[in-house]
């Protein structure tokens, strides 16, 4: 044990994890942390066919009635919240908690192409889908000419 994550000298109530997680490998030590505002954010992906665009935003944890899709001046707003789990007497004393419980929101500015009056929104397997339909283009007419 002589790297220098085992020789950092860790609080009273971390002694046996860190014991434990220098056995285990490091596995409870985070690869990747983030600024906490990028967890109050849901990642979004989007993607376009030729009559809509498709927003996916991740929304794990989230039950249905935590979430609300407004548009409000052309902006598309998303608003969840994520409540925290109640524990028990089973599930032991926490030893590391990552996982954030909180509000979380996301808004998007559409453009004029989307007809925002027909919007359709689906929520499945922690995953909110919004099908934002693209204004029908205008065709141009033929006008007849008569004579006389």
């Amino acid at each position: 044990m002589n790297n220098a994550a085992g020789s950092i000298e860790r609080g009273r109530g971390w002694d046996v994890l860190g014991s434990y997680d220098n056995l285990m490998g490091g596995w409870l030590k985070p690869v990747n942390t983030h600024h906490d505002m990028a967890r109050k954010v849901p990642s979004i992906d989007v993607s376009e066919n030729e009559g809509a665009f498709l927003v996916q935003a991740e929304l794990p944890g989230v039950g249905r009635e935590g979430i609300e899709v407004t548009v409000t001046d052309g902006i598309l707003k998303i608003v969840a919240e994520r409540k925290a789990r109640q524990s028990d007497d089973k599930t032991g004393r926490s030893i590391l908690k990552e996982q954030f419980f909180g509000k979380l929101s996301r808004s998007l500015k559409l453009g004029s192409g989307i007809d925002d009056s027909k919007i359709e929104a689906r929520y499945e397997d922690g995953v909110l889908n919004l099908w934002l339909p693209k204004v029908a283009e205008a065709k141009p007419r033929k006008v007849d000419i008569k004579v006389g």
